[in-house]
Parts: C-alpha cells; sequence; structure tokens
C-alpha cells in the first residue's frame, strides 16, 4: 500500500530567526536537546543586589519608546486616487506628535512612573530621553513623511503600529541529490512531505506608500532602540553611540555606516518573516487590490534615521529564511541529524548565549573549555 503521506506543524517566533541562523547550534540545543535557556547558576551564588540603575532595563526601555512610537506617530491619511484602497484599520487619522509631552507622559504613565517626575530622579532622565528620540524621529525620513512629505519619490499614505499578523511558511523538500530524497521523515509506512512553518506576532510599523506614479506599496519598519541609554550624547553625538554619528536630516535609506549596515544585517531574517507575511497577505487579492511590497528596514531609535535593505539584500534573506526554516523542520523531524558543531574559536556570538553564560559554560566557541566557571579561574 502507498505510505501515509503526513504533514507536520512546527511553531516559531520571529524575532529569534536572526539569532539562530548565526548559530543553529543553539537552537538544536534548546528545541531538539531541551536544554532551559536561562543561564546556569549554582545555589547561594546570587550576585548582591546592585544599587538602582541610573537607566531602565533596555528591553523595558524598548517597549516604552515602541509605545510612544504606537501612540504618538501621526497618521497621516492622504489617500491617492489611483492606490489600491486600504481597510479601516488604516483609516484611524492621527495628528498627534511624538515629541510632545502628552505623548511621553502618557506612556510613562503607562508604565507606572506617574504622569510627572521629579526632575532630579531618573525617571525624570528617561522621559528626556523618550523626548529627545522621538525628537530625532520627527526630524529623519519617517517623521518628514507623516508630515506630508515627498521623498526618495515616495509619498507616505496611511501607517499602521502593531500590526497583528499571522504566517504559515509551507516547506516541501526538494531533493538535490538521489540520495536525499523528498521527504523529511519516515516510520512505520507514514512519511512527513511537508512541514507548516507557524509564525505569529506583530509588526512594530507598516507604512502605506505611493510613488511618483501613483502605484501603491507597503513597507514593513521594525524599532531598534540600541544604543539609545548609557552610551547615547546627546549634547556631542560624536562622542556618543557609533549609531549617533549619521544625523536623521540623511535621509537616504541605505546604511551610512558600519554600525547601521550591522545592526539591518542582525535582524535582516525578522525583517524578511514580516515582510513574507505580508506579500501573502496581498497575493490573496485581486491583482487591482494588491500592493507591492517594498524590502523592509529598522528605525534606529539612537538617530532617528530608518535604514532599508537593499532589493538584493531583501531576496537574499527571504533566501536564507526558508534555507534556516527547512533545516529547523529537518532537525525536529530527524533525531539522527548530525548536532551543529560549535561557533569558531572568538565568536563574539557567543558572549551573550545563555549556554556561555552563568556558573557553568555549557557552550562556547570551538577550543575553550567548558564546565563550571570557578574550576576554570582556579587552573594555573
Amino acid at each position: 500500500s502507498p505510505p501515509l503521506l503526513l504533514e507536520e506543524n512546527i511553531k516559531g517566533a520571529a524575532h529569534h530567526l536572526d539569532a539562530t541562523y548565526s548559530c543553529s547550534r543553539k537552537y538544536w540545543l534548546e528545541h531538539i536537546k531541551g536544554w532551559p535557556t536561562e543561564p546556569f547558576r549554582l545555589p547561594n551564588t546570587a550576585v548582591e543586589p546592585s544599587a538602582p540603575s541610573a537607566w531602565p532595563e533596555p528591553t523595558t526601555f524598548g517597549l516604552m519608546m515602541h509605545r510612544v512610537l504606537e501612540i504618538g506617530l501621526r497618521n497621516p491619511c492622504q489617500f491617492g486616487d489611483t492606490t489600491p484602497a486600504l481597510d479601516a484599520s488604516w483609516q484611524h487619522e492621527s495628528d498627534a506628535d511624538l515629541a510632545s509631552s502628552d505623548t511621553i507622559g502618557r506612556v510613562m504613565n503607562e508604565f507606572g512612573y506617574g504622569l510627572e517626575q521629579d526632575a532630579t530622579s531618573r525617571e525624570a532622565a528617561w522621559r528626556d530621553r523618550l523626548m529627545v528620540l522621538s525628537s530625532l524621529v520627527d526630524q529623519g525620513l519617517l517623521g518628514r513623511w507623516v508630515q506630508g512629505e515627498v521623498l526618495n519619490g515616495w509619498k507616505v499614505e496611511a501607517v499602521r503600529t502593531e500590526l497583528p499578523f499571522y504566517h504559515r511558511e509551507v516547506l516541501t523538500k526538494r531533493a538535490t541529490t538521489e540520495a536525499e530524497g523528498t521527504v523529511y521523515a519516515q516510520s512505520n509506512g507514514a512519511s512527513v512531505q511537508q512541514v507548516n512553518m507557524d509564525f505569529n506576532g506583530r509588526a512594530d510599523l507598516v507604512l502605506a506608500l505611493m510613488d511618483d506614479d501613483g502605484q501603491g506599496a507597503l513597507q514593513v519598519v521594525d524599532l531598534k532602540t540600541r544604543g539609545c541609554l548609557g552610551a547615547f550624547n546627546r549634547d556631542e553625538p560624536a562622542k556618543g553611540h557609533p549609531l549617533q554619528a549619521v544625523h536623521p536630516s540623511e535621509i537616504d535609506p541605505v546604511p551610512q555606516s558600519d554600525e547601521e549596515a550591522n545592526i539591518l544585517y542582525e535582524h535582516r531574517l525578522q525583517l524578511a518573516l514580516y515582510s513574507m507575511a505580508l506579500e501573502a497577505i496581498e497575493a490573496k487579492k485581486p491583482a487591482a487590490e494588491q500592493r507591492r511590497i517594498l524590502p523592509p528596514a529598522l528605525l534606529l531609535g539612537a538617530n532617528g534615521r530608518m535604514v532599508q535593505l537593499s532589493q538584493g539584500a531583501f531576496e537574499q534573506a527571504k533566501e536564507d529564511l526558508r534555507a534556516h526554516l527547512n533545516w529547523r523542520a529537518s532537525v525536529h523531524l530527524n533525531p539522527n541529524m548530525e548536532e551543529p558543531p560549535r561557533l569558531p574559536s572568538g565568536a563574539e556570538t557567543c558572549r551573550q548565549c545563555p549556554f556561555y553564560r552563568g556558573d557553568l559554560r555549557r557552550c562556547g566557541p570551538e577550543g575553550e573549555p567548558l564546565g563550571f566557571i570557578h574550576q576554570m579561574d582556579d587552573e594555573p
């Protein structure tokens, strides 16, 4: 009798894609070996609680800045006559200001810091920093676009913040050699021929744009707040975080520094997935109602700039993403697959990994000793 053909569903998180692409071993240790992803700490070795930090946790501050963007970004609702219509979710007109004390005060209050802060408190410094960063965004490409300017050949018709999405990437195996076969796994007369990788989440921001010819497009934009806290220098940007080297008035979305290029590369698979989700949504519409999906971009809080993948880099990111998802599917369904190797000696990626940190080093760059840290310290 013919084999039973099966489909397998596997869930994933968009924000983990780039990390597991840069180190497939991390994914394998977590999802295949089942290792906990908290750094291993020995009992009774907790570090003494330190004095309150001058700045909030980066993740908390990131959430605060995301919220400022969500409630404070102007939505122009200036729709072109020739562009495909957008549904009601795009049509909530808002002329709010990003860099306004009302917007920032509301966010501070939502996070439990009150509508007003004592001028000498650390929370007042957080509020002021949110205001400065919002002002940078207002000065940059995005801020000018939502004010109605036509820049780089595009005009923003409308914006959506925190756009929910669900995306299923359907994977089928193509054999490149005869020995490979076209199934992910076979057992007891059944074979898995298709794997559905399911992702859901929220895109920070999606822009609806119109070009000079009246053609409509959509673009995913993801906010990153790297370099916005301790390293940031408000008064002398040149002495601050490297991202501050480029001024928001530079509206060319091509990265203008190594730092901009690096942060964009580090998030390209996440951006590609969001964009593929949009492409799938558009593909279901009649041709006349479809908008093309532009290469995605990051919005950098530290300098207010938008930096965008080139068309070629976008296509490459989609290709790399599909290859990575195929690999994920294979390791889930084939327990005998060879384990991914450790990263090369000196790999910086490892320094942030929970399997490297803690009292027990469970993984690390090739050649580095693994085991209890205190025993390594005792060695001559």
